[in-house]
């Protein structure tokens, strides 16, 4: 499915973007979802889901972020499909998924996919991406004080 045949959404809160992925992550090619820019974010109200707890999240189900577009002055829209089965890893998304682990947030066919990774190299690969790939494992600068916490 093309990224712009993609649905794009808008979800309240955080507690529905799981619930979301819940109902959908095994059946979905993706979503666009938007959230709101961080400074615009309280003066707003559009939602209360962020850049970095949609990110945690999608990794839990075995999903990634992609691509990012703004919409307008308070709001993004970031694309998050299913992870592709040979798919590589960013050291971002590897940090944050060990993080993730150890508070015991995976979904198993999230799991699954790391198991995979691992036993076939790619995980241990996202820590020697090379140039091409550079920018895939960076945030985005507004967003890397959401994810530090």
């Amino acid at each position: 499915m093309a990224s712009a045949e993609l649905p794009p959404s808008k979800l309240a809160d955080k507690a529905s973007w799981p619930q979301w992925l819940a109902q959908r992550s095994t059946t979905s090619h993706g979503i666009w979802l938007t959230v709101a820019k961080p400074k615009a974010r309280a003066a707003h109200a559009v939602t209360s889901l962020t850049y970095a707890d949609a990110l945690e999240e999608a990794l839990c189900w075995g999903w990634i972020d992609s691509r990012a577009k703004r919409l307008d002055e308070t709001t993004m829209t970031y694309r998050f499909t299913p992870r592709a089965p040979k798919g590589t890893w960013s050291k971002r998304n590897v940090a944050i998924v060990e993080k993730l682990i150890a508070e015991r947030r995976m979904h198993p066919q999230s799991l699954a996919t790391i198991e995979a990774a691992k036993a076939d190299g790619r995980w241990a690969k996202a820590y020697r991406v090379g140039k091409k790939h550079c920018r895939t494992s960076e945030i985005p600068r507004p967003h890397q004080i959401l994810v530090r916490g």
